[in-house]
């Protein structure tokens, strides 16, 4: 199955570039059709004229952006020299605490597939 997603310029940059591997979501019902071996095509904002065509290699869980923040290495998911709240408080800056905490997190690891 084929996937959609949109990320921000920054983020876009260093999928493309192999150095963050992780993209992490709520795990709500659009993220559980997720599936290893699915591909997932990123698009550029704000212009979405670039695109990136990436397959799933992996698929972690974990109940929290902190949890996760804990287990993954920082620059697997596009931070560099960053603390773990830090991270938490960026993903905070999209999700709600209500939504963390009423589907959790996925990490999506991807590899370019161009």
């Amino acid at each position: 199955m084929q996937h959609e997603m949109k990320l921000r310029a920054v983020y876009f940059d260093k999928i493309a570039s192999g150095e963050k591997i992780f993209e992490i979501r709520l795990n709500d019902e659009k993220r559980k059709a997720i599936a290893i071996g699915d591909t997932i095509v990123f698009k550029k904002m704000p212009e979405f004229e670039k695109e990136i065509e990436t397959v799933v290699t992996d698929l972690l869980h974990f109940k929290s952006f902190a949890e996760m923040a804990k287990k993954l290495p920082a620059t697997e998911i596009g931070f560099e020299n960053c603390s773990e709240k830090t991270i938490v408080d960026a993903y905070h800056e999209f999700y709600s605490v209500q939504d963390e905490n009423k589907f959790g997190v996925l990490a999506v690891k991807v590899k370019c597939l161009k």
